[in-house]
């Protein structure tokens, strides 16, 4: 898998706080980074050739387990770049650069939920790799 950053809108709360950090750990072995974004922060991202964005947003495309994991093995040359917002979602000027917009349903999420998502499916995609019967694909 390449390098992953996961840029996210607003400040992790507990119980997401030890959740989102439980996973951060157990998917140490991975080049991940996990950036809390404020509202000044996102004026200063610039995207980069080697990067892919994606956005997370509920009119995205759907994925299974499987699929997700056969689609990051596409993006695996380039540094990916996930977004989720916050409470108001993910600013124009950085959603207008996506790449890919993808979903975790039709459902709108909270951003802390679809942030311990997002890590759970990557450390997921680790286990599956390695034939653990946690990934259950």
């Amino acid at each position: 898998m390449s390098v992953l950053t996961i840029y996210a809108g607003g400040k992790l709360k507990p119980p997401f706080d030890a959740l989102c950090n439980l996973y951060v750990k157990r998917l140490s072995p991975l080049k991940i980074s996990v950036k809390e974004m404020e509202e000044k922060q996102w004026k200063s991202l610039v995207k980069l050739k080697s990067q892919r964005w994606i956005m997370w947003d509920e009119k995205g495309i759907q994925f299974t387990s499987s699929e997700f994991w056969k689609k990051l093995d596409t993006l695996s040359p380039y540094h990916i770049c996930f977004f989720i917002g916050e409470s108001f979602g993910i600013p124009k000027n950085i959603f207008n650069q996506n790449d890919e917009i993808w979903s975790f349903g039709l459902m709108t999420w909270p951003h802390l939920f679809a942030r311990a998502m997002l890590l759970e499916q990557l450390y997921r995609k680790i286990l599956a790799q390695k034939g653990h019967p946690y990934s259950f694909v």
